[in-house]
């Protein structure tokens, strides 16, 4: 289920699912996650990124998701992403109802935040892998442990709060960052998803040596 919505940090785009009419529900002394999706949902979210310690503005983007078909348990999902100064980025996806996703004409549109195929309970963790891709067109392995910690109350309204702790290496990239997402108990959509990055990238410099520099990202992500 995606960090469910999109990041894009140095190059790499993550998508988290957008949930239709899911339900997070108690099995015994544990948790089910799952995704239940309609033909003709619609979702949208407000993505900012900046470089801690820099001065520069924050990037903001859109995301906007609809699901054109359902086929069994996995719903056909447009999305769009405006903002930065280009022209918007379209894709589709097909994801499934643990937020496993397949398909866009690049790799760069993959999953960090998947649902677990049994029940967890809270403390329970679970892991996620995936290919992202790196600079200069290389790709960057990614491995993901989330953990459910328990649940929130905002506005009335309850959320599953999950942490995710991501790892990744490739295409000229390492980096390591943690992620803290609401999932809505109702639906199961994302409420909220922010993430701390650092980033290690290798480049060369006008003269071919070789330099690495290090960011520090800030990414939060927020349902219209």
């Amino acid at each position: 289920m995606m960090m469910s919505g999109l990041l894009l940090v140095g190059g790499v785009v993550l998508v988290g699912s957008p949930a239709s009419e899911a339900q997070v529900t108690k099995s015994g002394s544990k948790y089910q996650l799952r995704m239940k999706w309609s033909k003709g949902a619609k979702l949208g979210y407000n993505l900012e990124m900046k470089q801690v310690g820099g001065s520069s503005a924050p990037m903001k983007m859109g995301i906007d998701y609809v699901v054109s078909s359902v086929k069994g348990n996995s719903g056909v999902v447009d999305v769009t992403v405006k903002g930065m100064g280009q022209e918007p980025q379209k894709e589709k996806l097909t994801i499934d109802n643990r937020g496993r996703s397949i398909g866009g004409s690049t790799s760069g549109f993959g999953n960090i935040l998947e649902f677990p195929q049994e029940a967890v309970s809270i403390g329970g963790t679970w892991k996620t892998k995936a290919n992202l891709p790196g600079m200069g067109g290389g790709s960057m392995a990614g491995t993901a442990t989330n953990t459910l910690k328990g649940f929130r109350t905002e506005g009335g309204k309850q959320y599953a709060h999950v942490v995710t702790d991501l790892k990744t290496t490739g295409g000229g990239v390492t980096g390591a960052g943690t992620t803290n997402t609401l999932i809505s108990m109702s639906d199961g959509h994302i409420f909220r998803s922010s993430m701390n990055l650092k980033m290690s990238v290798s480049m060369k410099d006008s003269n071919g040596k070789p330099v690495n520099q290090s960011v520090n990202m800030a990414i939060t992500m927020t349902r219209k």
